[in-house]
């Protein structure tokens, strides 16, 4: 009977990097999985490895990693990791459980973690540390001689009654399916699945628990563990396109995002501008918010509701009054709040929103964005500022350029969230309209801002618009004594949002 001979253990750098970094490991190992598919390695991937590096070392017990979709984030989790600590962290007694919502994706990723421990790289640098055992080394479980396991499941599936040391929530939502994804019966299934597993299944209270996903409502199980956990989990976030409000930072190691550009991507070099915006336009505006910016609104909106906004494709021959509304900041920083200039147009019952600027912006280009919006919207007799940040600055430099500068006294009105609610009426009667999408393309940003009110990132959309919805309520009984002006016969579509 032949005799089986080990293979020898293979002493290398290569070797030696991958027991020090799992990031290592993981551009070592890709090509077993991927073989035609080279490994782009980059920032935000070796920060989900620091993250789970810091696990291991015991450093961070739980851990939330939130990133948008098809960015290889589970083979980095639920692939690499369970087998880096099993071989070049010589952890194999380590027990894992290992939760999703699909059955195809978590046997996937067992079956990949057992591929690489099955070949000949793994086997000759680390093989000889242990030995899957034959009696249980199915997809679904698999165990080691050092007494260390896999177990796969779906949620609330079959071995749950075990436990482990590391417990892994691994895109525990079902975003595919809009209809699940939208029941709040399916989100309370993963609620109470994460509360019988990653609370009771537990080997000791060192074990570890991960999580990722990318959000996909407020109500989801990042949102529930924000509410009722704050403060035990490390959460690495990262957007699709950076914030400046929203920077990530974490303990580990001082990480904060790299990047300092507003609106920059991820990694351009796999998902490009175009390929982002494509998605972009088929996901909508809320989800692009909640996968991609993992900053996730109500359906529909908070205060504002999409179903509420009205289009238009022409305006009307003639207006009552055209006004100008801007609400402003202080300083045009990153972490400032943005300034936004709006035009509107009111007839009657109704108003019409025709044209926009925004921007960071300090005192001088908030000047020249003022410039731009008059010279666009000629027909503004009113343009109102708020009476605060640089409001009053910025009236008494352009009083003698701009004609119809006016202060808003916006304490007279209440808090942003009163104004807010003092105008939903108009947009609830359908009297609000907007330019369609198709002819301005920063309608899409504008209706996102608005239905992310009071939770989103940026205001200012908001507040110019319930500034200028407040004035038409205070102009609305003399309004029909002003006589009809022209419109905006000159205001060529291709000028509408074209500064954005």
């Amino acid at each position: 009977m032949p005799v089986k001979v080990p293979l020898p253990r293979i002493d290398d750098i290569d070797s030696a990097l991958s027991e020090k970094s799992l990031a290592e490991f993981v551009e070592q190992a890709w090509h077993i999985v991927e073989p035609s598919t080279p490994y782009v390695r980059s920032w935000h991937l070796d920060a989900v490895d620091e993250h789970l590096e810091a696990v291991t070392l015991g450093q961070i017990r739980d851990l939330i990693i939130c990133i948008p979709p098809r960015f290889s984030k589970s083979t980095h989790v639920s692939v690499m990791w369970p087998i880096w600590e099993w071989g070049p962290k010589n952890m194999a007694h380590t027990r894992f459980l290992i939760n999703s919502y699909s059955n195809d994706l978590v046997l996937e990723q067992a079956v990949n973690s057992r591929l690489i421990i099955q070949s000949n790289w793994y086997q000759q640098r680390w093989g000889y540390r242990y030995k899957l055992t034959g009696d249980q080394n199915a997809k679904e479980y698999y165990s080691n001689d050092k007494r260390g396991y896999r177990i796969s499941t779906t949620l609330g599936g079959a071995n749950t009654g075990r436990g482990g040391d590391r417990l892994i929530f691994d895109d525990p939502h079902n975003i595919k399916d809009a209809a699940v994804r939208e029941s709040e019966a399916a989100r309370v299934f993963v609620i109470n699945a994460y509360n019988q597993v990653m609370t009771t299944r537990k080997n000791n209270p060192n074990s570890a628990r991960v999580i990722i996903m990318q959000r996909s409502h407020e109500d989801d199980l990042v949102g529930h563990i924000k509410s009722k956990e704050t403060g035990s989990y490390v959460v690495l976030s990262l957007p699709m396109r950076y914030e400046a409000n929203k920077k990530c930072f974490t303990i580990v190691n001082g990480f904060k995002d790299p990047r300092e550009k507003e609106g920059e991507l991820l990694c351009p070099g796999r998902f490009p501008e175009e390929a982002v915006i494509e998605v972009e336009e088929a996901l909508g505006a809320r989800q692009t918010a909640a996968q991609f910016q993992q900053n996730p609104t109500p359906a529909g909106g908070n205060i504002f509701l999409e179903d509420h906004f009205q289009f238009y494709t022409e305006l009307p021959k003639k207006f009552s009054v055209i006004i100008g509304s801007w609400d402003l900041a202080f300083k045009g920083s990153a972490d400032s709040s943005k300034v936004c200039g709006l035009a509107w147009g009111f007839l009657d019952g109704d108003s019409y929103l025709l044209d926009r600027e925004t921007g960071l912006w300090g005192f001088l280009k908030t000047k020249d964005a003022m410039r731009r919006l008059k010279e666009r919207v000629p027909q503004m007799t009113r343009i109102y500022i708020e009476d605060k940040a640089n409001g009053p600055a910025i009236i008494d430099a352009l009083r003698s350029e701009i004609t119809g500068l006016l202060e808003f006294k916006v304490n007279e009105y209440g808090s942003k969230l009163a104004r807010a609610h003092a105008v939903t009426y108009m947009f609830e009667a359908g009297n609000v309209y907007l330019p369609h999408p198709s002819k301005a393309a920063w309608v899409k940003q504008y209706i996102q801002n608005m239905c992310a009110f009071p939770f989103g990132k940026y205001s200012d959309d908001t507040d110019a618009t319930t500034q200028a919805l407040l004035v038409r309520k205070k102009l609305m009984p003399t309004l029909t004594k002003f006589a009809p002006i022209e419109s905006l016969e000159q205001h060529a579509w291709q000028n509408v949002g074209s500064s954005y």
